[in-house]
C-alpha cells in the first residue's frame, strides 16, 4: 500500500428546505426515494437505494436545540447540487416525467 487514503463511496446527502412536506413530496413522489424516518418539522431521511437523502429544514437546523445528545447544528444557502443516477435509456422518459411535474 502507498500510504495514500481514498474513501470507498458517498453514504448520504443533505439537502436543506424551506417546506420539508413539499421536498419530501417531491422526493418521494417524483423521483421514487423511499420514505426512511422523519422528526416532525426538522428532517426527512429517505433512502436511495443503499444510500440516504437527508433533508432539513434550513432554519430549525442551523440553532442547536442545545441538549447533552443534539446533534450539530446543519445549514446552508444558496444552490446545492445533488446528482442523481438513471439508466441511459430512461433519460428521455425522466425528462419528461420532470417536465410535467
Amino acid at each position: 500500500m502507498n500510504g495514500r487514503m481514498s474513501v470507498s463511496e458517498v453514504l448520504e446527502s443533505a439537502l436543506y428546505v424551506s417546506d420539508l412536506s413539499a421536498a419530501e413530496r417531491f422526493y418521494t413522489e417524483i423521483l421514487g426515494l423511499t420514505f426512511y424516518a422523519r422528526l416532525e418539522g426538522r428532517h426527512v431521511f429517505l433512502r436511495c437505494g443503499d444510500r440516504m437523502v437527508l433533508l432539513f429544514d434550513a432554519e430549525v437546523t442551523s440553532v442547536s436545540a442545545g441538549g447533552p445528545k443534539d446533534a450539530p447544528t446543519h445549514g446552508a444557502r444558496g444552490e446545492g447540487h445533488l446528482a442523481f443516477a438513471v439508466k441511459n435509456s430512461e433519460i428521455d422518459r425522466w425528462k419528461q416525467h420532470l417536465t410535467e411535474n
